[in-house]
């Protein structure tokens, strides 16, 4: 089998999904054993499950992303092309007004951040909108027994990333809040009112 067809392939499970699962579970295996030689709090090991489930998550969509990402660039494998008489036309049309290489940059940016374990929810946030696109042309458009696993399974990811790491922008879903400028944030810049958010007043 070629690379090329081995990446338009329809089947449910490929080779690539199977070294996905076991880079991010050996991703797990060392973190499980690192936190093992060093010591863990009883507070520290009653939420190891999580932390494991975050880190499975973020190898796998992170690995997934430098796989798919940089390839785009620098043409290490041949790029996968969508087969179908909507989606076909539509990632050429991407091709060619550019679109499809910021796709690719954004998908290379959030591998590496996924995978060091930087920016985690930042990157988490500009993947989503992509990965909704995946998932609805996967679902919706395309709709074959592969995007119709592969589709949700990028949006289950990411909408998890997105969810263990909530509590750090879980204000932003209050119906109303004030001005807090990112600037005001910086080291060193002036503290502008409240640390903490609160309602707007009219």
């Amino acid at each position: 089998m070629t690379i090329q067809s081995l990446l338009a392939s329809h089947a449910l499970v490929t080779p690539v999904d199977v070294a996905l699962t076991l880079l991010a579970s050996a991703a797990v295996i060392i973190a499980w054993y690192r936190e093992r030689g060093l010591g863990s709090s009883l507070t520290a090991r009653k939420g190891r499950g999580m932390r494991f489930a975050v880190i499975w998550a973020r190898w796998f969509l992170g690995a997934h992303a430098l796989f798919s990402g940089p390839n785009y660039f620098l043409h290490l494998y041949p790029q996968a092309q969508m087969v179908h008489p909507l989606a076909g036309p539509l990632q050429h049309y991407m091709e060619a007004v550019g679109l499809f290489g910021v796709i690719k940059a954004i998908e290379s940016i959030v591998g590496v951040c996924l995978i060091l374990d930087v920016y985690v929810p930042a990157a988490a946030m500009l993947e989503m909108p992509v990965t909704f696109t995946i998932f609805y042309l996967s679902v919706f458009v395309v709709a074959d027994p592969r995007t119709l696993w592969t589709g949700p399974r990028e949006l289950i990811l990411n909408a998890f990333i997105l969810a263990a790491y909530g509590g750090w922008f879980a204000d932003i879903l209050r119906p109303r809040l004030s001005p807090r400028p990112l600037w005001s944030q910086w080291p060193g810049a002036p503290a502008a009112g409240s640390s903490t958010p609160h309602r707007a007043t009219e």
